[in-house]
């Protein structure tokens, strides 16, 4: 019988033979999932995956699954296959892991570490009593990861508060870097030792990259000049660090004007313009916070703070203690900051019930501020990593409407699928809340007119890869 159904299959024209070829062989791959783990519940889905959690029979441990339906796109193949070869290299207690991958010629099933904390901006926005303390702690751990990962060559180039993780509920969590659907690899010079001045200088000029992926308001301002290499992730970092202690993102999306956002937004970035002594929260960040604020936020990379600079920051060395002898201080208390963050998702809860037209794209998610031009002459902002004198200001104008966080302008057919870019780690923009806009990542070189409406890219320009999202 086996023999017959054999030849039977190669009396089939070549397409239908490899169709059933192909059906088959994921039937044995999907029996061997179920086989090797008990799938639970489905946690959500995304424009490229489902996610399930599920449990390896064999020892009873937990991981979360993503089953990833190819649908024939070598694009999403090549993807995946580079997010998981880069991954399996990959071993920090700060990172989440991949444990196992199935693959099929229609599917993949991948295999993470159980991340059951929720995203660091969750657990922020709850935190009753956030101090600069639990900042630092938090901080501490994301910078242990982004130094090992440097120190392999890996630039993650997609670091925001949605893709910092918490390994579990409790109080003593992990901080956890995901989604490295953006990352790369880049070779580091032999003569490279980050131990001395001379190593960190070399390390700091690596600018081998070209292409611009991120999310475009934590983008660094060598991205956007499309000469980049690692210190880029430090300048995202930054931008997360300032809205861990600010309440609010350095470039604020939803205070971009409406005409030409993105040229506004590079125009801020590229000048590293970002509201300090206007802002009430900055009143109470203590000296060293706003000192590491700025060796982060700095735009040149060379003058900015590497990973091991600032581990070894006095803001860290002073406030960063073990969970157990924690105490919430006076002085280390940011509970205007925490004012902000309510104030600011309270008003974005409310414009995402208004209907407001769109002219132009969202450039990005996670912000940018109005351009210079539109503060008002007694505003001073932050420039070049290094804090203006200025007055109190009244509140910095608003020319344009804040855009609501549900609608933005299609992108074209062909950069659609870029919209959550990671095969692996892309989220489900439909089960969070309305505090986190709808994520571009990947597709900053369409709103920068380097690709067409059907997503074709020039002769030696690279498409983005596919977006991420945690």
């Amino acid at each position: 019988m086996g023999s017959c159904l054999s030849g039977c299959l190669r009396l089939l024209p070549d397409d239908a033979f490899l169709k059933e070829y192909d059906r088959r062989l994921d039937a044995v791959k999907a029996h061997d999932v179920q086989k090797r783990y008990k799938v639970g519940k489905k946690l959500g889905a995304g424009v490229t995956s489902e996610v399930f959690t599920a449990v390896e029979r064999a020892n009873n441990t937990p991981f979360a699954m993503k089953k990833i339906p190819l649908h024939g796109s070598a694009s999403l193949e090549r993807a995946v296959n580079r997010e998981v070869s880069l991954l399996k290299k990959l071993r920090h207690q700060h990172i989440v892991y991949l444990h196992d991958v199935i693959s099929s010629p229609t599917h993949v099933w991948v295999f993470l570490e159980h991340v059951s904390g929720g995203e660091l901006s969750q657990y922020v926005l709850n935190h009753m009593q956030w101090s600069e303390e639990d900042a630092a702690r938090c901080m501490y751990q994301v910078l242990s990861g982004l130094a090992y990962l440097h120190s392999q060559g890996v630039i993650h180039r997609d670091i925001k508060m949605a893709n910092l993780l918490r390994s579990s509920p409790g109080k003593g969590f992990h901080m956890k870097i995901a989604d490295f659907g953006a990352a790369t690899t880049v070779q580091l010079p032999v003569e490279v030792d980050v131990a001395n001045l001379d190593g960190l200088d070399m390390f700091k000029e690596i600018t081998p990259l070209k292409d611009q992926i991120g999310t475009p308001c934590n983008m660094a301002p060598e991205v956007f000049n499309r000469a980049y290499g690692p210190m880029a992730d430090m300048w995202s970092l930054g931008c997360v660090f300032y809205e861990l202690v600010m309440g609010e993102p350095p470039f604020d999306p939803y205070k971009l004007p409406l005409d030409d956002p993105e040229a506004h937004l590079k125009r801020n970035v590229r000048a590293a313009r970002y509201p300090t002594n206007e802002a009430p929260a900055w009143k109470q960040l203590s000296v060293d916070g706003r000192s590491l604020v700025g060796g982060l936020l700095t735009a040149a990379p060379h003058t900015r703070l590497a990973a091991w600079e600032a581990l070894s920051h006095r803001w860290l060395k002073q406030r960063f203690r073990a969970s157990s002898t924690s105490q919430v201080s006076s002085t280390d208390s940011l509970d205007v900051a925490q004012q902000t963050r309510q104030k600011r998702r309270a008003s974005l809860l409310t414009s995402a019930t208004k209907q407001l037209p769109l002219s132009t794209p969202d450039p990005c998610s996670p912000g940018a501020l109005p351009p210079v031009d539109d503060f008002p002459a007694s505003v001073k902002v932050h420039s070049k990593g290094h804090p203006g004198q200025i007055a109190p200001p009244a509140e910095v104008p608003n020319k344009s409407p804040l855009r609501p966080l549900h609608q933005m302008e299609p992108l074209p057919p062909g950069l659609e699928p870029l919209r959550e870019a990671s095969a692996v780690f892309d989220g489900c923009d439909r089960f969070v809340d309305l505090e986190r806009p709808k994520r571009i990542t990947g597709v900053a070189d369409f709103y920068d007119g380097n690709a067409d409406y059907d997503g074709n890219y020039p002769e030696g320009v690279s498409a983005a890869a596919p977006a991420t999202c945690a």
